[in-house]
């Protein structure tokens, strides 16, 4: 609770800096910025009403980040409590296998850095993520409690979530299918109409949460110009159906990026949903038809999943160990791309391998993807997955639903690094989450009858999460740059443009860690190079921000890029370079002096803290790409 909950409200990355300026501007409320793109159509709902009311209240701006990330952290809490009540609603263990169960999930899942990632900042991931999840939970206990209550509560969540994110649109859809599917099976006597029907109710319930969507956001920006802005998207309401699309026809076939405008993507969606409307509901009944077939693969399917995770973990280990290894990331234009091969760009860079050929780009892709899969688990979690997969192994037991929600989980990373997606831990959270509930279902399923047996055996559970607690805190406090202790990477020192690693090149998380560590300086001292500690500020030259708790004397003085040499060069002033601003080609170089102050995360230095008089003299200039 500590570790996901510690220093939420005190600091703001990249993306959360630039949410909380739009959400505040009239002209915009993050409608024209990221509603207009198809993202937040959820989240806004929550920060614009929380942001017109605060600032009907003259609160600083600093407060209005600060609540949002508040309730973002609350809600996410919520839904965090949701997933675990559904997965004990699915196993019919005693009350204190439950129990038992539920608090090592709550260790888990409190702990997991793709869950902090998600907790701890303002963005379109927590909402897709844990409501996705959630949704297919509902799903799947109506079906297993034979009660159609909780698939439309499912579809409900889903639309949703599928409002915040692309992925989660894929989600929403699939659901929509099994829904269908599972209905029209049910039905003796019109199987194929049930079919149909139930699947084009579920897809008009999602429609109609999104129109109730646009409704609610018209109503909390009545008064500001962004209404229009709003009123002008409304015919892409069904856009949650047919937005997960983007990603192949952007990252495979490259021309998703004029699909940015939403007046070109206007027709594009009428078409998309138009055809999905007709076609899902008939594939559904085509199912249904041959259901005959269908139960007997799922059949199969059941009898041998007791061995899809010992295997499946063991494909996972392999592949991730692999692509750790052997794989060296790179973006281009920064390392140039062999120009045989096609790849769609994201915020203006390729992910690429420096391989040759398109065979071998895929498979350094692939294996790529896997070392961000278990670079993103703690040692502890990993190791107690182990054992229970060798466990399994010689004395399998199945359990069909999580084996199979296991599969999907393991099968999504290669199948979007072999579409060319961005395969970042923050684009896999999805089945990062989803293997770990598993992982923590097969683990008490199996150990509990020893835990039974030994007395010793109880401490095995709170050993795994505070293992987890002592392999994760130093990555403190978003955890992104998280890695297991079995992995480094080079160039600890000084970032190359271009090069990448596995976990995590910063966001803006460093500014408050900069900060931190100036002021506590600045305190040992009493001042710094002749300055008194009040006076000294900091830049994020990653434009992030830092709200300083009481008592802090060092303080933010700005943020963002700067140019040529109209900037403030006094010995007050601590610029903040990330590795990211390097690494991912928006800067240069690095200043060739050496720094004030280094911001590292055990031993891996993640920015680097130069007072402005030591640049100015060094002739130091922030070059900027063209």
């Amino acid at each position: 609770m500590l570790l996901s909950v510690s220093e939420v409200t005190q600091f703001m990355t990249l993306d959360e800096t630039a949410f909380g300026e739009v959400l505040r501007n009239p002209l915009d409320r993050n409608i024209a910025s990221n509603w207009a793109q198809g993202a937040s159509h959820t989240a806004n709902l929550i920060w614009i009403p929380i942001t017109r009311g605060l600032q009907a209240l003259s609160a600083l701006p600093a407060t209005i980040d600060a609540s949002l990330k508040g309730v973002h952290w609350l809600l996410g809490m919520a839904l965090i409590f949701c997933i675990i009540w559904n997965v004990q609603a699915l196993l019919s263990w005693s009350l204190a296998e439950r129990q038992l169960l539920a608090l090592l999930l709550i260790g888990v899942l409190y702990v997991l850095p793709v869950d902090n990632l998600a907790l701890k900042t303002l963005n379109y991931d927590l909402i897709s993520l844990f409501g996705s999840t959630a949704a297919v939970l509902f799903v799947a206990r109506g079906h297993a409690e034979s009660n159609p209550k909780f698939f439309w509560i499912g579809l409900t969540v889903a639309a949703l979530a599928a409002q915040e994110k692309l992925n989660a649109s894929l989600i929403l859809l699939v659901l929509c299918f099994v829904v269908g599917v599972i209905e029209g099976a049910a039905s003796r006597s019109h199987p194929v109409t049930t079919a149909i029907i139930s699947t084009l109710k579920a897809m008009v319930l999602a429609l109609a949460v999104s129109l109730a969507s646009y409704g609610l956001a018209a109503i909390s920006l009545i008064g500001d110009p962004a209404l229009s802005v709003l009123l002008r998207t409304l015919p892409l309401f069904m856009e949650l159906l047919t937005v997960w699309i983007y990603a192949p026809l952007r990252f495979v076939f490259g021309i998703g990026d004029a699909l940015a405008d939403p007046a070109v993507r206007v027709w594009y969606a009428w078409v998309a949903t138009a055809l999905t409307l007709v076609l899902l509901p008939v594939v559904a009944a085509l199912v249904v038809v041959a259901r005959t077939r269908f139960v007997a693969g799922l059949t199969w399917f059941i009898r041998h999943s007791a061995f899809s995770f010992p295997a499946g973990l063991g494909v996972l280990l392999a592949a991730g160990v692999a692509g750790l290894y052997l794989v060296s990331p790179f973006f281009a234009p920064m390392v140039p791309l062999d120009p045989s091969m096609r790849i769609g760009s994201i915020n203006g860079v390729q992910l690429h391998f420096s391989t040759v050929g398109p065979v071998a780009h895929r498979l350094a892709a692939v294996g790529f993807a896997y070392g961000v899969f278990i670079a993103a688990f703690p040692t502890a979690l990993l190791v107690a997955a182990g054992a229970t997969a060798l466990r399994l192994a010689w004395r399998p037991r199945a359990a069909p639903f999580f084996d199979l929600m296991f599969a999907i989980a393991l099968v999504t990373p290669g199948l979007l690094a072999l579409m060319n997606t961005p395969t970042f831990n923050r684009y896999l959270n999805l089945p990062i989450l989803w293997a770990a509930i598993v992982m923590v279902v097969r683990i008490v399923e199996v150990w509990m009858p020893v835990v039974r047996a030994q007395r010793w055996a109880p401490m095995a559970w709170p050993a795994i999460v505070v293992l987890m607690i002592a392999e994760v805190a130093p990555f403190r406090p978003l955890y992104a740059a998280f890695r297991p202790i079995t992995v480094n990477y080079p160039g600890a020192d000084a970032p190359v443009p271009g090069h990448l690693n596995f976990s995590w090149t910063g966001w803006g998380e460093e500014t408050i860690l900069a900060g931190k560590l100036i002021d506590d300086e600045c305190r040992k001292q009493g001042q710094l190079a002749g300055v008194d500690c009040g006076k000294v500020g900091i830049w994020s030259v990653y434009n992030a921000r830092w709200y300083p708790k009481p008592g802090v004397q060092v303080h933010q003085s700005g943020g963002g890029y700067v140019t040529g040499d109209a900037w403030p060069a006094d010995a007050d002033t601590y610029y903040v370079i990330n590795r990211q601003l390097v690494a991912g080609g928006l800067l240069q170089t690095l200043p060739e002096i050496s720094p004030d102050f280094v911001v590292g995360y055990r031993g891996f230095a993640m920015a680097w803290v130069f007072r402005g008089d030591r640049l100015k003299s060094a002739g130091y200039r922030f070059v900027w790409p063209q």
